[in-house]
């Protein structure tokens, strides 16, 4: 869990993502990847989004 914060955190840096403190109908769910160097790619599932 550690390499997920860490990533999310540097996405936080890079102003990629925001935190969200309440509620929102918008949302994505992340999926978690790992690579082969052992760091993780963090994916976003947009099914809902396309549904929209």
């Amino acid at each position: 869990m550690t390499k997920v914060k860490t990533e999310l955190d540097r996405l936080k840096q890079l102003d990629v993502t925001v935190p969200v403190d309440e509620p929102t109908p918008w949302y994505t769910p992340m999926v978690v990847v790992p690579k082969s160097s052992g760091q993780v790619h963090i994916r976003v599932d947009l099914t809902k989004l396309n549904n929209a």
